[in-house]
């Protein structure tokens, strides 16, 4: 149950193209906080190029903006 954990598999699965994996642990992040948003968790990378990545692994597994 720990939301951090989740969400960091969740990245790392997206970005090695394992959308089936990255589905599932989205379904985890969303379970434990139905209200989480890209926007808001990305917010604060200030780096641009790490910011895109992230942002497009996590809409792979289907997190909403």
């Amino acid at each position: 149950d720990s939301f951090l954990a989740n969400i960091l598999l969740t990245t790392v699965y997206g970005l090695s193209d394992q959308e089936e994996k990255a589905k599932n642990q989205a379904a985890e992040v969303l379970r434990i906080n139905p209200k989480f948003s890209l926007e808001r968790w990305t917010a604060s990378i200030n780096d641009q190029n790490l910011r895109e990545r992230t942002v497009e692994a996590l809409q792979k597994a289907g997190l909403p903006w």
